[in-house]
């Protein structure tokens, strides 16, 4: 088919864009809003193990408790002690993690525990899963802190990514002083955050800067893609750890359905469709949209 685009990604799978199908969506007529109830909600009702507690700047409590419910050897997570409104926790914060001083605080967490005994020498991964679509019922909010399996190779995932970002200059959408944001991967909208020259020290000045980005990700995307039934994205954030750095991450938003076509393309090895190319996300973005 003519101006059909294929297009092989670092994991292996493979999407095709393009044909008669390049005009971005903004109908999410499926998409449920973020539900939030305190007097039901499992983190504050139910009994946690809590394995380390903190407060930020504004005396509100952060806990690192340990996941019951998981198939991994090590998974933990980073929770505001209490959600719900009245905790100053609006569904409209848990789609912005709470601004830049909240992300950075969860970060600040994650960096005490991959400094522990326990994330020794662990490839441990960094997860965010806001709304319902991006797997998430639970309104309260909370980052995982895990450990797959089985174990990736991110620095063979890391050098491919620098390839795409070089080879692909007009997906980049904005950078930092040390990173790169730039649109591809397997869902529509998808974005990867590549480091511009090798893994970064996950230090004060990482936390800070990457606070920053994430909080920028989710504006442009608030900004740009709010469906015409008036909801910013659901989204997932994944960073990935390698010996203390940060190798790189991932900003997934939720604008389109899956269907047969995806499903198979995992189950048979064959393309998933995205619903336009990821070249029209970037112009669409750059364009003040």
């Amino acid at each position: 088919m003519e101006k059909l685009k294929m297009e092989t990604w670092p994991s292996g799978i493979t999407t095709i864009s393009g044909g008669n199908r390049t005009t971005i969506k903004l109908s999410r007529p499926w998409q449920k809003d973020i539900e939030m109830n305190p007097k039901t909600c499992p983190f504050c009702t139910r009994k946690q193990k809590v394995l380390d507690e903190y407060k930020n700047d504004k005396g509100e409590k952060w806990q690192l408790i340990q996941n019951l419910y998981t198939p991994f050897p090590y998974h933990k997570m980073v929770i505001p002690r209490l959600c719900g409104e009245e905790n100053k926790w609006p569904k409209e914060e848990i789609r912005r993690l709470g601004g830049i001083a909240r992300i950075k605080k969860a970060l600040q967490i994650a960096s005490i525990e991959l400094n522990s005994q326990d994330a020794l020498n662990r490839f441990i991964q960094l997860q965010i899963h806001v709304g319902p679509y991006a797997g998430q019922t639970i309104g309260h909010l909370h980052y995982h802190f895990l450990e797959q399996v089985p174990q990736p190779k991110p620095l063979a995932t890391l050098m491919n990514l620098g390839i795409y970002a070089v080879e692909n200059p007009a997906s980049e959408i904005f950078e930092s002083d040390n990173w790169t944001i730039n649109v591809g991967g397997e869902r529509a909208g998808q974005c990867y955050i590549i480091p511009k020259e090798k893994p970064v020290d996950f230090d004060t000045t990482a936390i800070e800067e990457m606070a920053n980005l994430i909080a920028s990700l989710i504006h442009i995307y608030e900004k740009s893609f709010t469906s015409e039934q008036g909801l910013a994205p659901d989204y997932m954030i994944v960073i990935r750890f390698m010996e203390r750095k940060i190798c790189y991450g991932t900003y997934v938003p939720i604008l389109n359905q899956w269907g047969g076509t995806e499903y198979m393309g995992l189950t048979e090895g064959t393309s998933i469709v995205l619903p336009w190319p990821h070249e029209e996300t970037a112009k669409y973005i750059k364009g003040g949209k």
